[in-house]
């Protein structure tokens, strides 16, 4: 139950993120859109490819979207329905394996 849980939480927690994350990166778009391109020049660069290579890369994902080409990163959803999320399936795992070792008499 518990796996079962965090699984839930880790899947359903995902979207979430993604969105937070859009937001967060067309905002610095709209704001300093150079340096968002020499971010995702670098993140190539990064992965073993040559500057000029990565800022032809670049350059190419930025034609179709730039959006779509630097909302790989993670994080700033609200804290606050993830953790409410966190704890009612947790408390539910919690409760649900208790009801079991009581059903058939075993403690661990």
């Amino acid at each position: 139950m518990s796996m079962a849980a965090g699984e839930y939480v880790s899947v359903s927690s995902q979207p979430g993120t993604e969105r937070a994350d859009r937001r967060r990166e067309a905002a610095e778009l709209a704001e300093q859109p150079d340096a968002e391109f020499a971010e995702l020049q670098s993140i190539y660069v990064g992965r073993g490819l040559t500057p000029e290579l990565a800022r032809q890369v670049a350059e190419q994902m930025a034609g179709h979207g730039a959006l779509d080409a630097i909302s790989a990163r993670t994080g700033g959803a609200p804290a606050v329905r993830a953790t409410l999320r966190v704890c009612t399936w947790g408390a539910l795992a919690m409760a649900l394996t208790a009801l079991i070792g009581r059903l058939f008499g075993t403690v661990i």
